[in-house]
């Protein structure tokens, strides 16, 4: 609930000021311009999301991606520090398929950050179709595919997130344990929490569509009984005039 509203808050005001400035300078057309402005949006949005963690626009920085994130975790004392893992998220304006120079590019700026997890998020879910899994593994790191349409960005962030915390709480040495967390279980339980998100919106939508149905179902029986009401008072007034 609090993703959705944020989601949706952001996205009227950065489509709304988005308008304006292509009305204004009248680069609607722009490739470069585009892909800035959903660099942008990306930022934005997760910043509405978690504004207590560290979140860098790095998009015009060599080697750090677009977005930079040290998200604040729990210490098995409880205190709730800045994690020294960052999170390294590159944002795309991609309609047709991604071209695997972008996911090299990003595994470069893992390196280059040292850190063990990336994401890759594109405008459009057809750009990522085609490959075989959404995620992808060389050595002890891992990048994640995300459509910007099913917001997957923000439940990949939510699960990575969650699962430092849980390693934190644990006194788990994140740096040194990189190749098991690579290959364990979570990142099937990241994914399975973005279809699993994929599968509540759908649900949601669903429900939307049945309460909505039901309604106008109501409405079309309220009607009727009105209707049927007139009727009987009309005709109580006709006999009452015949009497």
């Amino acid at each position: 609930k609090r993703f959705s509203d944020v989601q949706e808050q952001l996205s009227f005001l950065i489509q709304g000021y988005a308008k304006v400035n292509e009305y204004i300078t009248g680069e609607k057309s722009s490739p470069v311009l585009k892909g800035q402005k959903f660099q942008e949006v990306i930022f934005n949005e997760l910043l509405g999301a978690y504004p207590e963690d560290k979140i860098e626009f790095t998009a015009n920085t060599p080697y750090k991606g677009d977005i930079v994130i040290y998200p604040r975790v729990k210490t098995p004392t409880g205190a709730i520090v800045e994690s020294s893992i960052p999170i390294v998220i590159d944002a795309k304006e991609y309609t047709t398929r991604l071209p695997r120079e972008q996911i090299d590019k990003l595994f470069r700026d893992l390196d280059a950050l040292n850190s063990p997890f990336g994401i890759l998020v594109v405008s459009d879910d057809a750009a990522i179709t085609s490959y075989p899994s959404r995620y992808i593994s060389r050595a002890n790191k891992t990048i994640f595919l995300a459509s910007y349409q099913g917001k997957g960005h923000i439940t990949i962030y939510a699960a990575i997130r969650a699962a430092l915390t849980l390693l934190s709480m644990n006194g788990t040495d994140i740096r040194k344990s990189a190749d098991s967390i690579s290959q364990s279980g979570i990142i099937q339980t990241i994914l399975s929490l973005e279809k699993l998100s994929e599968e509540i919106s759908k649900s949601i939508d669903s429900w939307n569509r049945r309460l909505t149905n039901l309604r106008n179902e109501i409405l079309r029986k309220i009607s009727e009984l009105k209707t049927a009401i007139q009727s009987i008072e009309d005709q109580n007034d006709i006999r009452k005039s015949q009497n």
